[in-house]
């Protein structure tokens, strides 16, 4: 799954909720990063645990958390440049649905390894269109019906209501069958219709092929003669397989997505002339090079009884074309194949490059990124050293400092110092102390996490620790007692260089259980 929903899943947390709630989620799901990169490629189980963790942290369902997020979306993604192509996709809204599985393909470019969801309308009436969507993720139905309701109100100020009529899982495959209430003043629409001879239709798609129901192909255009000959009177599923949609290649699977994009590929490979090509081979050479690969629709043609696919080769640049035994002139004049081959082929070195680019700024943005968490992970550390991390996290959520305030009535302080600290400090330099200091604080510290017990605050050679507060517990002081004589213990292995040899130093260990009001803000009050 590309970052792009995760990144949406993230804004639609900052904006209902908080920061402090969204890094609440993040740390539940286990995720090693608060921020996503819009176009890298995450593990799929990752956007699922941050949903049911945010369901988890906010007390909601995850169905609402996705519907949420889908509602919020559609702010996101125009955010992110794609309003365009959203736009662009009918001129009305069942113009839109019909057509609303060809989106994915207008992101292919941008999203390569992108595993798309399938869209087609399964009945259409004037109340309404009955949608069938099928994922791999299961649970995207409530996504799509929050980012749909809103779609239909932002682009066709269309008010739509939408009810799941079925959900079937099926394997890998989740099928969700949709009910799309909306006023539908389109339908049926009836155009005039203008009679065109067989043959100027033919020509006009020279990669047409035609083909009854029993599947086989009563008519090929020249250009898929030269490409392929000798299929004619075969059955299509012996000549091609079906890339896109995913679906089974019959008769009555292709007349139900007939308002789909068609993508097939020759099942034998085709080199040009029938010779063996004279360029060196790969091992790394896609299994498709040397298929003619063909996009375009399928069209139900009522007189014939047939069904016509129209369609255009796949074409990256010239070599791709040596490949399949293809020429300029085999393809069409009225649309851009030919233009796009050739663009294909001048700019390719200009587009490699600017994909290095690009793969480099997201190196260095994940570098930042990465650092980022960093500084914020050791900004926390100082942060719950300065007051508790249960303080700390009220405190973010908005609470005030004066509700934090608590009474402990039974809790056990501990208070140490340094044997002779001010003698030792007159045979040291400054910046020698700062280091004696620092070298006993952090043997110290070290032993608070083991005890379970709470730093309040240093002065000097004085460090004093609380055990029962803010954390509440019945063992507190046993757990002062073990910190104690592990801090006797473990103050052996910092040594007083002023002496020669260094010694090791002493310290001065007091304990008193306490009944304490205190603020937790700052633990000042005693």
């Amino acid at each position: 799954m590309y970052g792009l929903f995760l990144e949406g899943l993230k804004c639609f947390i900052l904006k209902e909720f908080s920061e402090s709630i969204w890094r609440k989620v993040v740390s539940l799901a286990e995720s090693d990063t608060f921020d996503f990169e819009i176009k890298r490629d995450y593990e799929e189980q990752l956007f699922p645990r941050i949903v049911n963790a945010a369901a988890t942290v906010t007390k909601t369902t995850a169905d609402e958390i996705r519907y949420g997020m889908g509602q919020s979306f559609k702010d996101f993604f125009a955010f992110k440049e794609n309003a365009n192509t959203i736009r662009v996709i009918g001129r009305l809204l069942r113009d839109f649905l019909n057509g609303l599985d060809n989106l994915h393909e207008f992101l292919r470019g941008a999203y390569p390894q992108m595993r798309p969801p399938a869209f087609f309308c399964v009945q259409e009436s004037r109340s309404g269109i009955t949608l069938q969507y099928q994922t791999i993720r299961e649970g995207m139905a409530a996504f799509f019906i929050g980012w749909m309701e809103q779609i239909s109100l932002m682009y066709f100020d269309v008010e739509m209501k939408i009810t799941v009529v079925h959900i079937e899982t099926n394997g890998p495959v989740c099928t969700n069958i949709l009910r799309l209430h909306f006023t539908n003043d389109a339908f049926p629409q009836v155009d005039e219709e203008l009679p065109v001879p067989a043959r100027v239709f033919f020509d006009a798609f020279p990669f047409n092929f035609v083909f009854n129901r029993g599947m086989v192909l009563i008519n090929v255009g020249i250009s898929m003669k030269h490409a392929l000959p000798g299929i004619l009177r075969k059955k299509v599923y012996e000549v091609f397989e079906l890339t896109r949609p995913s679906i089974t290649l019959e008769w009555n699977d292709i007349i139900l997505h007939v308002n789909n994009i068609f993508e097939l590929a020759s099942l034998e490979s085709k080199t040009s002339n029938d010779e063996v090509s004279e360029k060196p081979t790969d091992d790394s050479v896609s299994p498709r090079k040397g298929r003619l690969r063909i996009r375009g629709q399928m069209k139900y043609m009522v007189e014939w009884d047939a069904i016509a696919f129209l369609g255009t080769p796949i074409m990256e640049d010239v070599d791709a074309m040596w490949e399949v035994g293809l020429f300029l002139n085999d393809l069409s004049m009225h649309d851009s194949s030919r233009d796009m081959v050739l663009a294909g082929e001048q700019q390719s070195a200009e587009l490699k490059m600017a994909l290095e680019q690009e793969s480099e700024k997201g190196k260095r943005l994940e570098e930042s990124l990465r650092r980022l968490d960093e500084e914020v992970r050791r900004t926390d550390e100082l942060l719950y050293r300065m007051i508790p991390k249960a303080v700390a996290e009220r405190l973010r959520s908005g609470i005030q400092a004066v509700d934090t305030c608590e009474t402990f009535t039974n809790m056990t302080l501990l208070l140490s110092d340094v044997v002779g600290f001010t003698t030792i400090c007159s045979g040291l330099a400054p910046l020698e102390v700062v280091d004696l200091l620092n070298r006993l604080y952090s043997c110290f510290d070290g032993l608070t996490e083991k005890h379970k017990v709470y730093k309040v605050e240093t002065i000097g050679d004085a460090y004093m620790i609380a055990s029962g507060c803010p954390v509440r517990t019945k063992f507190h002081a046993p757990f002062i007692a073990e910190m104690a004589l592990d801090m006797v213990s473990s103050v052996q292995e910092v040594k007083d260089i002023s002496k020669d040899p260094p010694e090791s130093l002493r310290i001065r260990v007091g304990v008193k259980k306490f009944v304490l009001q205190k603020e937790e803000a700052h633990m000042a009050t005693l």
